[in-house]
């Protein structure tokens, strides 16, 4: 869903000369859906021969290939299992989606399976193993979360085994991102940056603070409350201080923010070792060409990344020393 809290948020645009040479993790969810939606025939996902859906990996081939070339070292992060109280993910919806993937699976080559991937959650179920393995094939880390990704990619910031978190939705900066990376833009070489504390002191909230206004705003772990967009949830939180302030003056029904804040302040993360090799250009040709990829679009893209990977030098150091450090 993403944080509604535009309003209130304070970005500047930077070119990308500023993260030249950083390693920075990108919410691969984000962008899966983002390509799934934008890159499309007719309104159509784009298809391969089987039924499947090659749209994503278009969009992120693309996507790599623009990074390696601006001297960016990408850390791709995807979800995992939803906390119970994400909605709309409850028990009954996943057991519609288990049904619908024995379906899928009963098809066998039918165009017809496309229509399964008009739902978002049967793709972040069942597509994303396979494009973890796609990413793996540049010599790139991509690993799936045990939950949030936006909270993993947090982690990996904060374990300092990357700079930033390159994402379109703000949920990033509820789950404590200090540097937030969006609106990419490769043909002006810019992108918008957002930094948590910047951001905080200029609202003049604190940390818990900012995460009570989106529980007022809604979260994807609560509906919100009627009336309270972000710009009055700002004001009425610096008037009161917190939510549990406000319940004499405004109606919760009951409802306690302690669950909710619990779930940005101590999501469920994993420890991960995340290593850089070199692109397995064989490997990437067959899997292209298994994807009804045209021979000259596969050739002009691994032409591009080979030469995006010879001229990435960081810190004067040979690419073969960058590409073998362990950044756990």
């Amino acid at each position: 869903m993403g944080l509604k809290i535009k309003d209130i948020i304070k970005s500047e645009v930077i070119s990308f000369e500023k993260i030249q040479g950083k390693t920075i993790v990108v919410d691969g969810t984000n962008l899966l859906f983002k390509y799934l939606t934008k890159i499309r025939n007719n309104q159509q996902i784009l298809l391969d021969y089987q039924g499947n859906p090659v749209s994503h990996l278009i969009g992120f081939l693309y996507f790599i290939i623009n990074l390696i070339e601006r001297k960016v070292k990408p850390i791709f992060v995807f979800d995992g299992i939803p906390p119970r109280e994400k909605h709309p993910y409850n028990y009954n919806k996943i057991k519609s989606l288990i049904n619908a993937w024995k379906k899928y699976n009963s098809l066998g080559l039918n165009r017809k399976k496309s229509k399964y991937f008009e739902d978002g959650f049967f793709l972040y179920k069942y597509v994303i193993d396979d494009l973890i393995n796609f990413i793996r094939k540049f010599g790139l880390p991509a690993i799936r979360a045990p939950s949030e990704g936006e909270a993993q990619a947090v982690r990996l910031v904060k374990e300092k085994k990357a700079d930033g978190i390159i994402s379109q939705d703000y949920d990033c900066l509820a789950f404590g991102c200090k540097k937030l990376y969006r609106q990419i833009n490769f043909k002006i070489n810019t992108l918008e940056y957002i930094s948590l504390n910047k951001l905080l002191k200029e609202l003049d909230i604190t940390y818990l603070q900012f995460i009570d206004i989106n529980i007022l705003v809604g979260t994807d772990y609560n509906p919100g409350f009627k009336g309270f967009g972000p710009k009055t949830a700002l004001k009425v939180i610096k008037k009161y201080g917190n939510i549990e302030n406000m319940k004499n003056y405004y109606d919760f029904r009951n409802f306690d923010p302690k669950t909710v804040r619990h779930l940005f302040i101590h999501p469920i993360t994993s420890e991960f070792d995340i290593h850089f090799g070199y692109p397995n250009f064989d490997s990437l040709k067959e899997y292209l060409l298994e994807k009804n990829f045209s021979l000259n679009r596969i050739n002009n893209s691994l032409k591009r990344l080979r030469y995006a990977y010879k001229n990435f030098k960081v810190m004067q150091r040979k690419i073969d020393d960058f590409f073998v450090l362990n950044l756990s």
